[in-house]
């Protein structure tokens, strides 16, 4: 392993720069290209127009479809100029004009003359008669299509005599330029008009709509001198715009859906067939827009509508800026909870903050009726969040190869699928954490330096190092250090333990055992050697506490340690396993870790502790003598005994003391032993002070 300390560092440093670049370039792509996100904010505006449609005040305005519809509203066939020869649109218009119409707006391609006007088709016959041979005879042909009806003209008296709009459309075949040229109605009909706007809508002359949500109001920048359908019907009419119409740089305006999208929407045959006491209350006052579901002219409507009303809808400039900032501030969410929390914890997170945001944006729309997107940038930190992931993926199955490496022989083999599932965990930088530290030595194991030979020393100590280190890894523990008859480890890192204090004072009582097991059999064949008189106790030592954990090793060594005073600890409390006649010591917060097991305490450790009087106790047993009663009242006799101690009554002492060691079983005498000495102790001393002080 090259660089073991940077293991997972290095990989999560990896994706976020690499998920940090793809946010960045999201984000300017936002900034300095709006239209990117456009189908996202489309998609946002339609849902806040479906949850809050505009409420109408009153109708001014009344859309008529040429087109032939059901009950429904549903297009049964569409409109085609053969389908409405000029006649019938005059007819409708008149119809439309004795009801009371304010304007009437033609939302219809009127540039060329009528294909049904017998008019259209003169020079028609006349080549034929040409080619007949019949010279002469196209002049009396002509002459008798003259007299029949002139469709365009009976429609430009019809729209002479009332209000009407008529739309002008995109000369597509002059889109050489930005700037879009209109091209004209028949020029009968222009000529009658009451004005000429521009239909903008159009982009390609197949009514594709630029955007289902904006209206060009004011398309003075488009087509100079001309107005938009909507604001040419105002200005005919005789009315103005609400002082309060919002409208972009570019004379744009949101258009807010109100609650029944079919509101004042009619069929040409209502209009038709209805008679005038029924047209008479429908039409009368109205804005009138008559055209096509192909040709949006319901848009028309509405936008008139929303411009005599007042515009309830606007996009601030600040909104961009915003949304911009959200992007970059939801993918820096979604990043540091993914990099510190590791993926599923991160993607909750920055689920939630998505949603605030969201909320936020939602609660301008229905308070303050500002547009705000919120998809494009929880859509661009999303991104950067699975970049990040997948980056992190990619990079997992290397990094988990260079963790069972590193980790072999000091994490069992129970453990390591779940420190692989969740590499994150191990944090191998640095981390704190509260642990349970375990300190074992063979006492006596130094005597055999001189004693054995080099051969059977090692042999000793590999015995002694490969039983204890199985054992405790098989008791789920993290090795930290072996040798010199010595062996350490911790609970709760890299794993989460919570039961870490069990965990150790469990492994503890095993490793007794099995050293026992191994003084038994003469495992070490020291008896076998002629080493008869040798005593190696096993000394153990737990503290619990907070520490600091991480790969201590350099470049070309992996070492997971644990640094911190609950390590250093365990070292004072070796040093008084003999004093206290006790192989087993533990600190007070192991004993509140590990309820479930027998502790007695000890004589406090008085030396090489930074911590002087310390209370220590000693570890007898698990569950099975922790709840026997007898061991319940011996603790109950013992804690007397410790209270007169403290309180320096050493006859009450010696009493409990004597009473402690009717109950105690065999292995208990050498603790009560170090309380006999340590009453002795303080007898003399205290001999020793009425002895100075009687001088």
């Amino acid at each position: 392993m090259a660089e073991p300390g940077r293991i997972l560092h290095e990989r999560r440093a990896l994706a976020t720069i690499l998920a940090s670049v793809v946010i960045v370039i999201l984000a300017l792509l936002r900034l300095t290209n709006p239209h990117i996100s456009d189908n996202f904010t489309n998609f946002s505006l339609g849902f806040y127009e479906w949850v809050w449609p505009r409420e109408v005040a009153g109708q001014h305005t009344l859309t008529v479809l040429l087109d032939e519809t059901d009950a429904h509203a549903n297009i049964i066939k569409a409109y085609t100029p053969v389908d409405w020869p000029r006649t019938r649109l005059a007819s409708l218009v008149e119809r439309i004009g004795k009801a009371g119409a304010k304007t009437i707006a033609l939302d219809v391609d009127l540039t060329d003359i009528d294909p049904t006007s017998p008019r259209a088709h003169i020079s028609d016959y006349i080549s034929q008669f040409d080619k007949a041979e019949k010279p002469g005879s196209h002049y009396l042909i002509a002459e008798t299509l003259t007299r029949l009806p002139d469709h365009d003209a009976i429609l430009a008296r019809t729209i002479a005599k009332y209000p009407v709009v008529l739309s002008a459309q995109p000369d597509i075949v002059k889109q050489t330029t930005a700037e879009r040229y209109p091209k004209l109605p028949f020029t009968p009909l222009a000529e009658n008009a009451s004005a000429i706007a521009y239909n903008s809508l159009n982009v390609d002359g197949s009514a594709q709509l630029q955007n289902p949500w904006l209206y060009a109001y004011d398309v003075n920048r488009k087509a100079p001198g001309y107005m938009s359908l909507a604001a040419a019907s105002l200005t005919v009419a005789g009315l103005t715009r609400a002082p309060d119409l919002q409208l972009s740089q570019d004379g744009l305006m949101l258009l807010h859906r109100p609650k029944n999208s079919q509101v004042n929407l009619v069929g040409q045959r209502e209009i038709e067939t209805a008679d005038r006491q029924v047209l008479k209350p429908l039409i009368n006052g109205a804005l009138v827009f008559v055209g096509t579901s192909a040709r949006a002219t319901a848009k028309h409507a509405l936008a008139a509508e929303q411009a005599i009303q007042g515009a309830t809808l606007s996009r601030q400039p600040w909104t961009g800026r915003l949304e911009f900032m959200a992007t970059l501030a939801l993918a820096l969410v979604f990043l540091i909870a993914t990099s510190n929390y590791g993926i599923s914890s991160g993607f909750y997170v920055g689920i939630g903050s998505s949603f605030f945001f969201i909320a936020l944006c939602i609660y301008q729309f229905a308070n303050a009726h500002v547009v705000l997107d919120p998809l494009y940038p929880c859509f661009a930190a999303l991104v950067s969040f699975v970049v990040w992931a997948l980056v992190y993926s990619l990079t997992l199955n290397r990094d988990r190869n260079l963790l069972v490496s590193a980790f072999k022989g000091s994490l069992g083999a129970g453990n390591m699928p779940e420190l692989l599932e969740e590499p994150e965990q191990a944090k191998l930088e640095g981390m704190e954490r509260r642990l349970s530290f375990l300190n074992a030595k063979l006492d006596g194991f130094r005597s055999l330096y001189d004693r054995l030979s080099a051969e059977e020393l090692i042999s000793v100590s590999r015995t002694f190092i490969d039983a204890q280190s199985q054992l405790m890894m098989q008791n789920h523990a993290t090795i930290n250090r072996m040798g010199r008859g010595q062996i350490t480890g911790f609970w709760n890192a890299p794993l989460f333990q919570p039961d870490h204090g069990s965990c150790a004072c469990r492994a503890a009582l095993a490793m007794q055992e099995l050293m026992q097991t191994y003084h038994d059999r003469d495992r070490f064949h020291l008896v076998a050697r002629g080493f008869n008189n040798i005593d190696m106790p096993l000394r153990i030592s737990i503290c619990t506490g907070r520490a600091k954990i991480g790969n201590i090793g350099n470049r070309n060594k992996f070492r997971y340690a644990a640094l911190g005073n609950c390590v250093d600890d365990t070292d004072s409390l070796l040093l008084h396993c003999a004093k206290a006649g006790a192989n087993i010591l533990v600190c007070p917060r192991t004993v509140e870790e590990a309820t479930e097991f027998a502790f007695l305490e000890t004589v406090p450790v008085t030396e090489n502790t930074p911590k002087p009087h310390q209370r220590v106790y000693a570890l007898l047993g698990d569950s099975a003598l922790a709840f026997s009663e007898d061991f319940l009242e011996l603790k109950l006799i013992h804690r007397k005994m410790i209270d007169a101690l403290e309180a320096r009554n050493l006859k009450q002492a010696e009493i409990q003391l004597s009473r402690c060691r009717n109950r105690a079983t065999l292995k208990m005498d050498p603790v009560y032993d170090a309380f006999e000495a340590q009453i002795a102790k303080l007898d003399a001393y205290g001999a020793l002070e009425q002895g100075l002080a009687a001088e």
